[in-house]
């Protein structure tokens, strides 16, 4: 009985994450990019850190035999001022990731839709009919790819305000899941042992006939 309430539990617990990520990607659809933005941004500034504590150990420190003084210390300061001045510029900015992302795929889309916008008017000039299908779907791509270009977080708020309603409803739904099936487990347990119960009295009422 303990190992089924752990695993309800556990499964409740999961469920009421999903809610809450859920809801908070509903009420703030960057709010993923943004963790990611931080988290990266934190490690790089971590690394510069390390970087530059190592840089100071190995000044204070003397050279290795046939080494030269610096050591390459400066390229060590020089790396761990960029790893820092990264992890710092994430953390103040942490839409550019989704930016760049975005921007990139902007730009497939365009080149993409534009390349297959070429061929279908290439196919229209011979004769093929089946080239409007093909011309309109190639628009839509391009057009997408010039409306996340000039909108590039357009995409990600979508994307994550969808992603935050699917996880909403998944986890409710998941939880409501739970605690009627515990009911229903806690019920068939009790149900068994009454069972076991009557037939454990039945087989003493035997034993005391005989």
């Amino acid at each position: 009985m303990q190992t089924v309430k752990k695993v309800f539990g556990n499964y409740l617990l999961l469920s009421a994450v999903c809610i809450i990520l859920g809801a908070a990607l509903i009420a703030k659809p960057e709010f993923f990019t943004h963790a990611i933005s931080y988290t990266i941004g934190g490690l790089s500034i971590a690394a510069g850190c390390i970087e530059i504590g190592r840089f100071l150990l190995g000044r204070n420190s003397p050279p290795a035999e046939g080494e030269k003084p610096d050591g390459g210390g400066s390229f060590m300061l020089i790396r761990a001022i960029i790893l820092a001045a990264i992890g710092i510029f994430l953390i103040l900015k942490p839409d550019f990731i989704a930016q760049v992302l975005a921007t990139i795929f902007g730009l497939y889309m365009l080149i993409s839709g534009g390349i297959t916008l070429f061929d279908s008017l290439r196919i229209k000039k011979s004769g093929n009919d089946e080239w409007q299908l093909t011309c309109l779907l190639s628009s839509i791509t391009v057009l997408g790819g010039i409306v996340i270009l000039f909108n590039p977080m357009l995409p990600n708020t979508i994307m994550f305000t969808v992603l935050g309603i699917v996880l909403l409803v998944t986890g409710i739904t998941n939880m409501i899941g739970s605690v009627v099936g515990k009911r229903k487990v806690e019920e068939l347990l009790k149900l068994s042992t009454e069972e076991d119960g009557k037939d454990s009295k039945k087989n003493r009422d035997f034993i005391d006939i005989n």
